[in-house]
Formats: C-alpha cells, structure tokens, sequence
C-alpha cells in the first residue's frame, strides 16, 4: 500500500468535525481484511481508479471507479482491491487521528496481536478473522 494526503494536518467537514483525507494504493489481494470496528470514527472510501469489495456490517458490495462506500462508527467492516489492477482510493477520515492508526497499521505486518494493540490504542477492535 502506499499512502499519500493530509496526514499532518486536517479538513473540517460535516458541521466542524475534523477530518483528513489519505489517497492510498492497494495492490490485488491488500486492503484491510480483518473485520473490525471503529467506536468513534467514521470512514469514507471514494474508488478513484480499479475494484475493491467491501464487507460493512451483513453486507458484501463491489466498488469501482467513481463509486464510493461510506462506514459509520460502530459499524463492523473490512476491505480488500480485486485483481487485476491496483485500487486507487481516496479516505475521508473523522476524526483525523485515525491516520496515525492506518500508517501504524500498514507497518504491522499481519501480527494479528500487534493490528489489536494498534486498534486498541485508537478506540477501535478486530471483531473476527479475516477478509476472505
């Protein structure tokens, strides 16, 4: 994955909640598979370019290019970019310390203790095992 955006400073939207906007690249097969949950943040993801399937809550959708997926806190979800292309996505964060989270996240490997540690610090949890 490679990340690029406003990781040191923050927009604000939605009525003067802050947030930031992270555009990432994920190769077929990356995302975050794990099904976890944010107590406090909600997440936009905006398909810029390829395919990326989405598991929020029950449902499992496909999202290409110009289409979007909004996660609302609380709100059980995963993701991952379908082949063959790479998946270029732009996130809208709230609130925009979730960043720091997500960067953390991409050098974790998939030490599933150390991505709960990680959450954990940022009011956020795995609920099971991974995107399949």
């Amino acid at each position: 994955m490679s990340m690029s955006g406003w990781p040191d400073e923050s927009a604000t939207l939605l009525g003067a909640q802050p947030a930031a906007l992270v555009i990432a690249t994920f190769q077929p097969g990356e995302g975050f598979r794990h099904l976890h949950v944010h107590h406090r943040h909600w997440e936009l993801f905006a398909v810029r370019s390829g395919l990326v399937h989405f598991r929020v809550g029950d449902r499992s959708e496909e999202r290409g290019s110009g289409e979007s997926q909004i996660v609302e806190p609380r709100t059980p979800h995963s993701f991952v970019a379908l082949g063959p292309h790479p998946a270029e996505v732009a996130m809208v964060v709230s609130p925009p310390d979730i960043v720091d989270m997500i960067v953390k996240l991409g050098e974790a490997g998939d030490d599933k203790t150390l991505i709960g540690s990680i959450m954990r610090r940022y009011d956020s949890e795995l609920v099971t095992p991974a995107h399949r």
